[in-house]
């Protein structure tokens, strides 16, 4: 089992109450339920692992455990369930306790916690948990531009010839799947894989845009109002005498917008692009060399 980090999940740390674990999960499960979010694999991976994180830390024995194990806690917790499938067969065999622990080789990092384990590895002992496949999946691909991706849309998928209209909210990310809700010819999960194209004149990094806003020489020298693009169109943005080449500006809330929260975005960011005059008249190259010598 790989390692995470249950308090990074529920934003909270470590050393969080009963009551801040309960109010966190409730929250975020809230936020990231899956009738609230239908089919979005990354919120369902979401809400799962927020169950699986407030399983473990609201229950105080477990909590222990994982505090103690660290970054062991996923070979610990594997450990732990084999030693629990172990146990039950001794319900129907003659089999001392020791054995289990002589049989499986147990590294330094198990040794100091199997007291401790022992109270919750065998607690729910009659309980039996069977072997859950994971479904297969289909994966059907579909490209969109970053505008669309800002404002949403829609793309009609056709599944055994069958067109479904699938409904991209604003802000989905590159990468993102998606559950269509449909079977394949073999009965698999059909899972839409969003690709957004790259845009000629942003650059996005999560909910962050970057830009580059092209400045006269004279703008940069003696300062005003410089034209820059958005989303939703050019906008006038003032900057201030002797702005340099290459300083960035940030203007909140004008990048993408959050992935299902609403009227909530993230910020762009402006580089100046410093345009040398070029073509210079006669007075304007005596005008730089008096410049030159002051």
């Amino acid at each position: 089992m790989q390692y995470k980090d249950y308090y990074k999940i529920l934003g909270l740390r470590k050393n969080a109450s009963a009551e801040e674990i309960k109010k966190s999960y409730r929250e975020l499960a809230k936020k990231y339920h899956p009738d609230r979010n239908p089919n979005d694999i990354l919120a369902e991976k979401r809400f799962k692992d927020l169950n699986e994180a407030h399983d473990i830390l609201s229950d105080p024995t477990k909590r222990a455990q994982y505090d103690l194990m660290g970054k062991n806690w996923g070979n610990y917790s594997k450990f732990a369930d084999k030693a629990k499938s172990a146990y039950q067969k001794t319900q129907e065999k003659d089999f001392e306790f020791k054995d289990l622990f002589t049989r499986e080789r147990m590294s330094d990092a198990f040794k100091n916690v199997v007291d401790l384990g022992r109270e919750t590895i065998f607690k729910n002992e009659k309980e039996t948990t069977g072997i859950k496949r994971k479904p297969k999946e289909k994966e059907i691909k579909t490209t969109i531009s970053l505008e669309e991706a800002y404002t949403g849309t829609t793309r009609v998928i056709t599944v055994n010839k069958n067109r479904i209209r699938l409904k991209l909210k604003e802000g989905i990310a590159d990468g993102q799947k998606l559950k269509l809700g449909a079977k394949g010819e073999k009965d698999e999960d059909i899972v839409v894989v969003v690709s957004i194209d790259e845009s000629k004149d942003f650059a996005r990094e999560e909910n962050d845009l970057h830009t580059t806003a092209k400045v006269s020489l004279y703008d940069a020298m003696l300062g005003g109002k410089i034209s820059v693009p958005t989303m939703k169109g050019k906008i006038l943005f003032p900057i201030a005498a002797e702005t340099a080449n290459g300083k960035v500006f940030r203007i909140k809330g004008k990048g993408m917008p959050i992935y299902n929260q609403t009227d909530k975005f993230g910020d762009l960011y402006i580089k100046i692009e410093v345009k040398l005059p070029q073509q210079l008249s006669q007075r304007e190259k005596e005008l730089f060399q008096e410049l030159s010598k002051l």
